[in-house]
């Protein structure tokens, strides 16, 4: 039987007050799902499991299954002895049954070492010989090794000292959440480290959240949450936990991850359930308060509240340390960006900058600029540090006047063109979305065209290279579907379809400059829908493509979905830069840069397969590789001991590998940032390409 059944058998024994009922059972075996040690435990209760006096043949004998179709359904098995102890021992899936063969193996295809996670590969007598008539996922599916046919599980494992197999969790489960890799199978064995949760199934919703299903009948979300935050790192802890008397099951007696309930919209977090709600005490509270407020786009947050339990991230993190420097003056606040992430809620920023001021005087200097919260002294606070204000005048006569490019559109825009060197190529990115058929088409749809009409730089075209322009009006916005019925060819069309939006170049002078396409095709599970999405970077950047698909996904929930109001408009903001460079400081750093033309370095001299004037036809391409979570997680405590954040130690890695190769040692990097001025308080929440460049030496 499947664990689920196993476990809902348990508690039908439980109610019933039947603890003999299984007594007389001598075999018992569980397959097709992870048999967790909370369900071994329940069955220890009601099963005759022999002890170690008596004869094996006394009592029930219990075995732990595994296999799939693809090898004749069981590929390894485990006795669990009389001794086994489901508080300490973890359940092992046993070893292969004879005249089959098990082998695990890294993501280079070599052998893995003992406790050396890889994936497991399965040969002998029972692998299958192919799908029908789906040669393409056999492909996939089958390998040879040395000279044996071997199925490919999927399925990540390690080998303990006594040669008995573990599984850890499926390979696919493997998730990329605001740049950070999260293994979805580590979050669910910490929560079933819990004792009164049976089963638990964690997934990724709305491309933001972390959400947990648990299976238990005495736990509260806050008990849930703070488990994690002592066993999980931040960015590994989930924004929901839902609590069932019993996760869905399908015909199977699996887990059905597609009739799971959706977290409610309210955005209630484990933060704030079960919280009682506490209000900032003092005026730099107050401060802090406002700030989070607008970065999370909430209303009330609690002071002792998580930062990363009410939607917040790295990348926010960052965006909040950076307002601290540049409204609270970076001369008299000394914290870094590694404190603020050790200290994650208003109480602990406002001790921390507290702390880092000297003497009272500064600190009644900081109340004083604090007290006045209003849009006009954000502004003069922003741009104090600069000691000229920068003025930030709504135009609306002009707006849909002509302006100004910023200096990385220039480049875009020269780069796209054939006159230059390794031209002719656009900064575009895509990304592809598998829906399953009841996927909403026309709500989408509609999402999209509130959107365009909302954010400004949906609606930008160039005229020339030097000018943008906002188009007033705009047509409906209709998104093209693409039927596929044939199910032999789909997936090559998929791939021919995905090369040939990936690498677009629209032209820059017409409308529109992002791409929003549909496929509907069929592949095992029927029939699927596919939404590709492209964007030029020439009017989004990361962040504000970021920005746009997560409202996309609040409205294709619910259209009736209320975004807060814009009152800054993009031309606006960049006009409001472009004075800048009329300041004497501009001045000042103009001249630094000019003096150290002649002492800087070019980039580095990098050996060539061909001359670039040979090459005709260039794409941007992703290198990309993937560190386990244990590894990185040691890996970032060395960097932050050593006193480096994870992007500069990335970055020098970088430099050190371009280093091996370059012919010059001294050489300089491009590293592209986001560069918002907090010269409006909705700065954060409108889109557009805020990229600057830091040279690097």
């Amino acid at each position: 039987a499947v664990p689920s059944y196993l476990d809902t058998l348990c508690q039908h024994l439980e109610i019933q007050n039947a603890n003999e009922c299984l007594k007389k059972l001598r075999i018992l075996c569980s397959g097709g799902d992870v048999l967790t040690n909370q369900i071994m435990s329940r069955l220890q209760k009601y099963a005759s499991v022999p002890s170690s006096s008596s004869s094996p043949s006394d009592g029930c004998q219990l075995w732990n299954m595994y296999g799939q179709a693809e090898v004749t359904i069981t590929t390894t098995y485990f006795q669990i002895g009389f001794d086994f102890d489901c508080n300490i021992q973890v359940m092992s899936i046993g070893k292969p049954l004879p005249n089959y063969l098990c082998v695990n193996m890294d993501d280079y295809f070599q052998f893995a070492a003992v406790n050396q996670e890889g994936e497991l590969f399965v040969g002998g007598v029972g692998v299958f010989t192919g799908y029908l008539g789906r040669d393409d996922l056999t492909a996939k599916a089958l390998l040879e090794i040395d000279g044996k046919l071997f199925y490919r599980t999927g399925d990540l494992v390690r080998i303990d000292n006594n040669g008995f197999f573990h599984y850890q969790r499926r390979k696919d489960h493997q998730i990329k959440l605001r740049g950070q890799r999260i293994e979805l199978g580590e979050i669910e064995r910490c929560l079933l480290n819990i004792a009164s949760i049976s089963a638990c199934v964690v997934m990724k919703w709305n491309d933001d959240y972390l959400v947990a299903y648990v299976q238990s009948s005495h736990m509260n979300e806050e008990a849930l949450c703070q488990h994690c935050q002592i066993h999980l790192p931040p960015h590994m802890i989930p924004s929901f936990f839902i609590i069932l008397e019993k996760l869905p099951l399908n015909a199977n007696g699996k887990i059905d991850r597609k009739s799971l309930p959706i977290p409610k919209t309210s955005f209630h977090s484990p933060g704030t359930i079960h919280h009682q709600h506490v209000e900032p005490r003092n005026d730099l509270e107050i401060y802090i308060h406002s700030l989070w407020c607008q970065i999370l786009r909430q209303t009330r947050i609690s002071i002792d509240t998580n930062f990363y339990s009410i939607g917040g991230h790295s990348i926010l993190l960052v965006q909040l340390y950076h307002n601290y420097k540049m409204t609270l003056n970076s001369d008299t606040t000394k914290i870094n960006i590694f404190e603020l992430s050790q200290h994650l809620t208003i109480a602990d920023h406002a001790r921390l900058i507290h702390q880092s001021i000297d003497d009272p005087e500064t600190y009644h200097k900081l109340l004083s600029v604090i007290h006045n919260t209003q849009e006009t002294s954000i502004r003069k606070r922003a741009c104090s540090i600069f000691h000229e204000n920068i003025i930030l005048t709504a135009d609306e006569l002009s707006r849909y006047e002509p302006f100004p490019v910023t200096d990385i559109q220039l480049a875009y825009l020269v780069g796209r063109e054939g006159a230059i060197e390794l031209g002719h190529v656009s900064v575009f990115d895509y990304n592809e979305y598998d829906f399953s058929s009841i996927f909403d088409i026309e709500c989408l749809e509609r999402a999209l065209n509130y959107l365009i009409q909302r954010h400004e730089a949906l609606r930008l075209i160039f005229p020339s290279h030097t000018e943008q322009k906002i188009l007033k009006t705009v047509p409906y916005y209709t998104i093209c579907v693409l039927n596929l019925d044939d199910v032999q060819s789909s997936q090559q069309y998929l791939l021919e379809r995905r090369e040939q939006l990936s690498h677009q170049i629209r032209p820059a002078n017409q409308w529109p400059l992002f791409d929003f396409q549909i496929t509907r095709f069929i592949n095992d599970d029927g029939y699927k829908i596919r939404l590709h999405v492209g964007f030029d970077l020439l009017i989004l950047d990361f962040w504000s493509i970021h920005l746009v698909l997560h409202e996309l996904n609040q409205l294709y929930c619910n259209l009736n979905h209320n975004l807060v109001g814009l009152k800054l408009s993009y031309r606006d903001y960049i006009l409001a830069e472009q004075q800048w460079k009329h300041t004497t400081i501009y001045s000042n750093d103009r001249q630094y840069w000019i003096n150290r033309l002649e002492s800087f370095p070019l980039g580095p001299n990098l050996p060539l397969q061909c001359l670039p004037n040979e090459i005709h036809v260039q794409r941007h391409c992703n290198a990309a590789t993937v560190l386990d979570q244990p590894l990185w997680q040691k890996l970032k405590k060395r960097i932050t001991d050593h006193g480096l954040t994870p992007a500069g130690f990335l970055a020098s890695i970088y430099a050190l590998v371009l280093g091996k190769w370059s012919e010059n040692k001294h050489f300089a990097l491009n590293l592209p940032v986001f560069n918002r001025l907090p010269i409006h308080p909705q700065v954060n929440q409108i889109v557009g390409d805020f990229t600057t460049i830091i040279p690097l030496e």
